[in-house]
């Protein structure tokens, strides 16, 4: 199941689920919607949830080539947490909401 949806703003949306650890008929979906700069590709449900083992293995190296990349919000801070927090529940934030508390210790 494919759902589309362009905002003023952004490109388009599609959210991506039922793929019950089928990457064939994934491959398939991705090549037919061709998602471009700005789309956003969401996998949702059983996949990421059931089949976790199966989609790093089949979506990692797409990441890992730049094919598939991601957002993330960072802030900076412990005392912002509650700042973001709420950010977070009004949908003020962009992909994954992160506060960063101290260095990254794989960097």
């Amino acid at each position: 199941m494919t759902a589309n949806k362009k905002s003023k703003n952004e490109g388009r949306l599609f959210a991506i689920g039922d793929i019950h650890g089928c990457p064939d008929e994934l491959a398939a979906i991705l090549k037919s919607i061709a998602p471009t700069e700005g789309d956003t590709v969401v996998f949702v449900g059983d996949y990421v949830e059931g089949h976790h083992d199966a989609f790093l293995r089949e979506v990692a190296p797409s990441v890992a080539s730049g094919e598939i990349r991601y957002r993330e919000d960072i802030r900076q801070g412990l005392e912002n947490v509650p700042t973001c927090f709420a950010e977070m529940l009004r949908g003020d934030n962009f992909g994954k909401m992160l506060v960063q508390v101290a260095d990254d210790p794989t960097l």
